[in-house]
């Protein structure tokens, strides 16, 4: 439907000149059918667009390896990337579609949902296309569920030492991840709120800092080294 772009992807295909296939049923929006129909229809007499409907898992298998680059602009999806990206990466095929979160997936090369800038995206993959497969298999096999089962049975055999080894309760469980956090590269702000109010900047890293003690009730600065 409207939020998985099908649309978007036939029109900047058209432009493009390139073929597409269009693999997934029909919305069940008929307002949207039309409009994708529409401009299906209008684009067939300039390119070769296949409708390949729903497909089992063989069949999709059988497309991704035939074709050459993903174009997935949904503006919603459940999972970042979601699964049709990760099957797609799994194949080599490089993904140029939206992110809703704000991280780096090789592989994915991040578009709008304007067909101008989905062109260009697609060209840019184009032009460099043996390296974003790469990275798309990359980080498919990252996401392998070997791989995420070895991740957890890490996690939670370090979670079994710390119930015995560590503080029980939170309080003191905060205190001591603190205490033995890593703070190499970083200043680290501690500030006393005593009677007597002070702050301690402890790190190596060179900087200048403007500190204020303002009462939030009467916006009155009790201190400021400006």
């Amino acid at each position: 439907d409207e939020r998985k772009g099908f649309h978007l992807a036939v029109q900047a295909a058209k432009k493009l000149g390139l073929p597409i296939t269009i693999v997934g049923p029909d919305s069940v929006h008929e307002e949207y059918n039309t409009k994708f129909y529409t401009i299906v229809n209008d684009c067939k007499q300039h390119i070769d667009i296949q409708l390949a409907g729903n497909v089992d898992k063989d069949e999709l298998r059988n497309l991704l390896n035939e074709h050459h680059v993903m174009i997935h602009p949904a503006s919603i999806e459940t999972g970042q990337p979601c699964l049709a990206v990760l099957e797609a990466m799994a194949s080599g095929l490089p993904v140029v579609g939206t992110m809703q979160d704000d991280i780096h997936v090789k592989g994915l090369t991040i578009c709008t949902r304007e067909v101008d800038v989905i062109v260009e995206k697609v060209k840019e993959v184009l032009d460099n296309y043996d390296e974003y497969s790469k990275n798309a298999r990359e980080f498919a096999k990252e996401r392998d569920w070997e791989n995420i089962f070895d991740e957890l049975e890490k996690y939670y055999y370090e979670a079994k030492e710390l119930k015995y080894t560590k503080p029980f309760d939170m309080k003191d469980r905060l205190m001591f991840a603190y205490q033995n956090t890593s703070i190499e590269g970083k200043n680290v702000f501690e500030l006393n709120m005593q009677k007597n109010p002070h702050l301690t900047i402890r790190g190596s890293i060179p900087g200048t800092y403007r500190v204020n003690f303002i009462d939030k009730d009467t916006n009155f600065s009790h201190y400021s080294n400006e």
